[in-house]
């Protein structure tokens, strides 16, 4: 059975070729594409200063390192994300403080505020599934910001800003999962450049390649072209599935977006949704793999948004390399495996 697998990077023939010249060259250690790959990508967002290292992960450790943060100060995050983040935070020793999300999956100056106290050292926003965040709310708090756009590079907020170029930080990703990838790897961005000397000695402890920097500056080269195949995709989507009332994200949040993910709300079972689209040749999966307050044993009840989008929240396919004939399919399997609220057996 040939399998449409959820996620897959974007590879071609001219990434292949030229990093087989840079084998060839020898030189693949960091170096001087790692230097142009940081000057792109901070170009590309609108800020001063990039610094790439081994994971998206690792960028928001320096992140929290230059902050200084100590044992006993705070940093928010929301309890919908990668518990990668979590993880980060816990590394470093502080505490985290985990706050619910709003009615489409990332946080707000709303769900957030009740969470500042005079420890609150930095608040974590991550866009989720490429979604644009209203940003300009959640700096007016008043605490230093680390924006993880590692699912949404490329995406335009509301003001028409890219993500990630407000905050005191911007993290990325660039994961195989992620829409530009370097297999693993991810950046840290800045504009104040008071934190140049404590980030790029830090640096030195998750290096970053030439060979994966080399990556992502073709993949950049190339990205236009990808984001407009994804949106393409979430056009097909959106014309097939609107007549499902509240099904798909409303018109809101799809202006900006670049789709790293096209998620669903259903009041399906998705370990029943799951198999019949496994019987369709079409793996899914939820929008994440577990809530950050179940993994930290808090009380459900104090995050009613987020337990409700976990049990509703189902991803299906979106990626360039997806063909026609596979868009189609994914669209007749959902439209007829999500009928009526119910899964079919």
């Amino acid at each position: 059975m040939s399998l449409i697998p959820h996620s897959k990077p974007t590879l071609g023939l001219k990434e292949n070729k030229i990093l087989s010249g840079l084998f060839l060259s020898k030189n693949i250690a960091a170096g001087k594409e790692v230097d142009r790959f940081e000057k792109e990508v901070a170009k590309f967002i609108g800020v001063d200063h990039g610094i790439a290292v081994s994971s998206g992960t690792a960028a928001i450790i320096i992140a929290l390192k230059a902050l200084d943060i100590q044992t006993t100060d705070e940093i928010i995050l929301p309890t919908y994300v990668c518990n990668s983040v979590l993880n980060a935070i816990i590394f470093c020793g502080a505490k985290p403080i985990v706050c619910d999300v709003g009615d489409y999956w990332n946080v707000s100056a709303k769900t957030i505020q009740p969470h500042i106290t005079s420890q609150t050292k930095a608040i974590i926003v991550p866009y989720i599934f490429g979604i644009p965040i209203e940003i300009e709310e959640i700096l007016k708090i008043g605490i230093p910001v680390i924006e993880d756009i590692a699912q949404a590079f490329g995406t335009n907020n509301p003001d028409n800003t890219k993500a990630g170029n407000k905050g005191m930080f911007c993290i990325c990703s660039f994961h195989a999962t992620k829409c530009l990838t370097t297999g693993e790897g991810g950046m840290i961005l800045y504009k104040d450049n008071k934190y140049a000397d404590k980030i790029k000695t830090m640096q030195r402890l998750f290096p970053m390649s030439d060979i994966q920097a080399r990556l992502g500056i073709l993949q950049l080269e190339r990205y236009s072209s990808f984001i407009a195949r994804r949106k393409e995709i979430a056009d097909f989507y959106f014309n097939a599935f609107d007549e499902f009332e509240d099904l798909c994200i409303p018109q809101k949040w799809r202006k900006g977006n670049i789709f790293f993910r096209f998620v669903l709300k259903t009041a399906n079972n998705f370990k029943s949704i799951e198999s019949n689209f496994y019987r369709e040749s079409i793996i899914i999966r939820k929008g994440v793999d577990e809530l950050i307050h179940r993994i930290l044993r808090m009380r459900p009840e104090n995050f009613p948004n987020a337990e409700e989008l976990y049990s509703q929240t189902i991803s299906i396919p979106i990626y360039p390399d997806l063909s026609n004939s596979d868009i189609y399919k994914i669209a007749e399997a959902t439209k007829s495996i999500i009928v009526d609220g119910k899964a079919k057996s």
